[in-house]
Order: C-alpha cells, then structure tokens, then sequence
C-alpha cells in the first residue's frame, strides 16, 4: 500500500539576479534552453517554482496574471512567467477519468538543473534502505537528459560537492551507501525512543514502567537494583544517542547547503530519510533556513516512516507510533524552515519518486521586480500562489539578493 501525504504545499521559491553583472548563471543553468525574457529597463529577481495539479502533473497554461508573489508581506508584480519542460523521462500520471490530457505547447531543448540525491544513511532501517536504494537508482532514470545529479551521504557529507551527467557515476555512488548504521548500537535493555526521552526529563512514571518491563521482580515482589540502574543508563545514552544523531543531521544538512552555494543557479535536493530526532539545538533549523536561502535550494524528503523496528534483542519498540511522531518532527521542522515538500513513502517507494520526477519534469521561471530593500544580503521571504483553483506551487519561500549586487545599467 502507498499512501502519499504532501507538507507545506504552498511553500516557495528559488531565485537568482537576473541582468546583474557579476551574476552570471552556472553551466548547469545555461544548457540550451534560451533565456527568460524580461521588459527592458526593469531589473527582475528571476524565481523557479513548478506547479502541479492534484495528481502531480505540471501545468503549462499560466500566465503572469495568475500568478500572485508576495515577498515580505509586500505584493510584488508578476512581469514575466515562461514555461519550462525539462523533458524528463518520467510518464504522466494515468488520468483516472480516461479523458485525452490536452499536449503541453511546444518546448525549446531541454534546460540542465543540478539535483543531489542525499541518503540520511543511519535514519534508514535496512530493510527500507535497501528499497530506497533501488528506487534512488530507477530516479535517476526519470531525470531530464541534460540534468547534473549528484549523491552525497549524511553523515559523512562532503562539503566539495560536485554534480555531474554521468548517470554510471551517481549509479555507483548510490549502489556504495550502507542503510542502517545504528541498529547495531542497541544495548541488551529495550526502551523506546519516547521513553527515553520522558525518562531524560525525569518522568517518574516512565521510569518506574520501563524498570518493571525490564527488570522482573523476584518471588517477593523486589526489584534488582542493578538492572534499574542499568535500565535508566540504556535509556539516557538512547537519548543521548538520538540527539547527537539530530545534531549531526542537521549540521550536514547545513554543510550541503554551503557546499551547493558555489554552484550557481537553482538546484533541487531529493532527501532520503526515516527521520531525525530532537537535535542538542533548535537552532540548528534557522541555520539551515539561510542556508538553503542563499544556496537556492529546492528540498523533496522522501520519509520511509519505520513500520518495524527492534533491537538487538529482536523485540519491537513499545513505543513505536510514538518514536516516529518524534522522527517525523525533525523533518516537519526542516521542511518548515526550507519550504519544503515531505513525501511519506509506505509500501513499494517507485511509485512515490515517480510521482516526484513528474513534479520536477517542467517548471516556471516567474520575473518579479527588484526593490531597493531587497539588496541587503539577508534572507526574503516569499509566497507564491496561483489564482487557479485546486493547483500546488512547489519551491522555496526564501531567496537571498548579495549585498554587494549592482543594480543593472548602474
């Protein structure tokens, strides 16, 4: 069964200076595909968001009227929205009504992107990684001919990421992960990962259940001491374990968002992932918020939520719904931070990376006017809607102007 439940739809935008020298766009973001047009005269921040129907599939009939753009609470005119197909290899979405879709117009060759595929290796049970590790391979795939893909591994991501066209290379990258990483750091006790949190605060209560569950009272009712200690031991270095684990999750996140920063243009980060638990700081997420800004990132989570999970001794968690309301949180709030889309993946996970590909097969390059404020180097917020009913717009809802960028004609 696949169930498929998108966060955030609304949320927004990537951006780069269009018409600024210095600004000059990266070989992933020039290809063939010609140039957006703008009015002469009006310099334009250029924004790529893509916006689907309730089945997945681009639309291609907008037009800057039905486009609405509000950039810190202020409107901002619309000048120009061109259609983009990216020709990617992935097919439409059977219509259930068995009505002719109208063909999209015509489109010029097909425009590179840059997407990097990141596998949160130790999120993943093993199970789940070895099925994401074929469908991350059967992505690549659906990707436009002239796309640059890029894998990179948390949590030892490198900070010199490169992308590249060559499909066997990333194949490889992806065939060389390893899912699971902390199933074998389980000790002999078991407590969920909610009570060892509870316990973390020195909930009594759960202390007081776990101990019972754990350390079998003798003929007269007496606990041994030595096992209780034992437990709440098992059950704080579980916590430790999960927050240095969120901690390191979140950091490489921001270190792929440095890395992706020197490669200019827009890019689309697929994140693959079971989770993140609470980090030491929930700082941590506004780091990655400005991060992504400035790197003009576009973030798609695939969440294999954990359907079975045991320990060394090969009992389930107790607490297992719980656990993952607490994984799933760390995510909500990335998502929250960066705009961006949670894709719950259960069952087969082909068919949730299909429906992703067809979302990212064709977008729209928005022009919107530059304002004075807007080049001060920080991070802007953004919303973009569409006036037509029952349509997602899918990207950002931040972009970062450099305050050191020259207005064009100046």
């Amino acid at each position: 069964m696949l169930f498929l439940r998108f966060v955030l739809p609304s949320a927004i935008a990537l951006t780069v200076l269009a018409g600024v020298p210095g600004h000059a766009q990266s070989p992933a973001a020039q290809g063939t595909q010609p140039p957006p047009t703008f009015r002469s005269g009006v310099e334009v921040v250029v924004i790529d968001v893509s916006v689907v129907d309730r089945k997945g599939k681009p639309v291609h009939d907008l037009t800057p009227a039905d486009f609405t753009v509000v950039v810190d609470g202020v409107p901002r005119r619309v000048t120009t929205a061109q259609f983009v197909n990216h020709h990617a290899t992935a097919a439409p979405l059977p219509d259930p009504s068995g009505a002719a879709d109208e063909p999209p117009p015509p489109s010029p060759p097909p425009r590179s992107r840059d997407v990097a595929i990141i596998i949160d290796e130790d999120s993943l049970e093993l199970g789940d990684g070895m099925f994401a590790k074929r469908a991350a391979t059967g992505f690549l795939d659906q990707l436009g001919p002239a796309d640059r893909i890029g894998v990179n591994v948390i949590p030892r991501l490198r900070s010199n990421f490169t992308m590249t066209a060559d499909r066997a290379v990333a194949r490889r990258a992806i065939a060389n992960w390893v899912p699971g990483g902390q199933q074998d750091m389980q000790g002999p006790y078991l407590v969920g990962l909610s009570e060892a949190f509870e316990i973390e605060r020195n909930d009594q209560s759960t202390m007081q259940r776990v101990i019972a569950r754990e350390c079998p009272a003798d003929t007269r009712g007496r606990t041994d001491t030595t096992c209780a200690r034992e437990v709440i031991i098992e059950a704080r270095q579980v916590a430790l374990r999960a927050h240095a684990r969120g901690t390191l999750t979140l950091q490489a996140l921001q270190t792929l968002g440095r890395g992706l920063r020197q490669i200019n243009g827009p890019k689309t980060v697929i994140l693959i992932s079971g989770g993140i638990p609470t980090p030491e700081s929930m700082q941590s997420y506004s780091a990655i918020e400005a991060e992504f800004a400035a790197a003009q990132i576009t973030l798609y989570t695939m969440l294999f939520e954990k359907m079975e999970q045991s320990t060394a001794r090969g009992r389930q968690s107790p607490t297992l719904a719980d656990d993952d309301r607490i994984e799933v949180f760390g995510l909500e709030n990335v998502a929250a931070a960066t705009g961006g889309v949670i894709v719950r993946v259960v069952g087969t996970p082909e068919a949730s990376f299909e429906r992703v590909a067809t979302e990212l097969s064709a977008s729209y390059l928005l022009g919107i006017e530059v304002m004075p404020a807007d080049r001060n180097g920080r991070p802007h917020h953004m919303q973009v809607k569409v006036s037509r009913p029952n349509l997602d717009v899918r990207g950002r809802k931040q972009y970062v102007i450099p305050a050191d960028a020259t207005p064009s004609g100046k």
